[in-house]
């Protein structure tokens, strides 16, 4: 329990009262309460487009440092715009221009052009960096066969997608621990083939030995990620390079962690690639701010792009 409810990223407790929590599933929960330091401006909500929030007067942090998600949350800014720009290159021209203050996941191609941007600042926040995983569906062909999933994965090559994903082997990291290299629960056993990429050969025995009737693979691509696009193209020819039947179906993010349904799931094992716990690391991704906005005081409004 308590670590659902600290857990930041998804399938989050979020806490609400009993009236709202009673909200029937197919009913959208039309008001949003909080007792945190921003409050939501509902008039100013543009789905897809603009979420506003403004300080909240009558909150009082914790008197002790941040830390993540826990210790004291100081607000220093009167309000915060968060602006949904799904075209990297949008959203790098406003940026440069001072249309928004602050970048969370820019372009890995654009990293050389905000460097050389005196008035902007490439940071990374986020040490240990993260990691991309490619999730087999196991209940249905050609998954279902054990070593139809072991030639799949003797057949990956990290550094053959993190370089495609990331490009410059200053913000990656090759690294075969599922619970991130650096960590105590560190282990890289069993991901040799992973990340020397020498598995390829194994990929096809296997292959040959499960008694493969050429059952395609789906791989769900996501378009609109973009920390997500590499992955599932790379893997796609590595996997068609082992030996399988591959059928690459470009989606969005949406699609992708929706559930599929069963009579779609059984006309071929589908490889999802989702953010977060195994496979191919991207590590340090960095973040953009403006060095004048950062560095002002009693600033009023932080444009925040996504």
């Amino acid at each position: 329990m308590l670590e659902s409810i600290g857990k930041p990223s998804s399938l989050v407790p979020f806490m609400m009262p009993r009236r709202m929590a009673e909200t029937p599933p197919g009913q959208q929960i039309k008001e949003q309460i909080g007792s945190g330091p921003f409050k939501f401006v509902a008039a100013e909500f543009q789905p897809g487009v603009k979420a506003a929030y403004v300080k909240n007067p009558d909150y009082v942090p914790r008197k002790e440092p941040p830390s993540w998600t826990s210790g004291g949350k100081v607000v220093k800014v009167d309000r915060v715009e968060w602006i949904t720009m799904a075209d990297a290159q949008t959203a790098m021209n406003a940026l440069q221009s001072g249309d928004i203050d602050f970048m969370e996941n820019p372009a890995f191609d654009f990293l050389p052009v905000l460097a050389a941007n005196r008035e902007l600042k490439v940071e990374t926040l986020n040490k240990l960096g993260f990691q991309t995983l490619g999730r087999m569906n196991f209940l249905y062909p050609p998954f279902d066969n054990l070593k139809v999933r072991r030639a799949a994965f003797m057949a990956m090559n990290q550094k053959d997608v993190l370089d495609a994903l990331v490009g410059n082997p200053e913000y990656y990291k090759i690294c075969g621990a599922v619970f991130v290299c650096g960590t105590p629960l560190a282990s890289d056993v069993g991901s040799e083939s992973l990340v020397k990429g020498n598995g390829m050969a194994e990929a096809k025995k296997l292959l040959a030995e499960s008694g493969y009737d050429g059952t395609p693979v789906v791989v769900m691509a996501p378009g609109d990620v973009v920390t997500l696009k590499a992955q599932p193209i790379v893997a796609a020819q590595l996997l068609r390079n082992a030996g399988f039947k591959v059928d690459v179906q470009a989606t969005d993010w949406q699609t992708v962690v929706t559930p599929p349904r069963q009579s779609e799931a059984a006309e071929g094992g589908r490889l999802e690639h989702v953010l977060h716990q195994l496979g191919w690391r991207r590590c340090g991704q960095p973040r953009c701010q403006s060095v004048d906005q950062r560095q002002r005081q009693g600033w009023r409004l932080v444009r925040l792009a996504r």
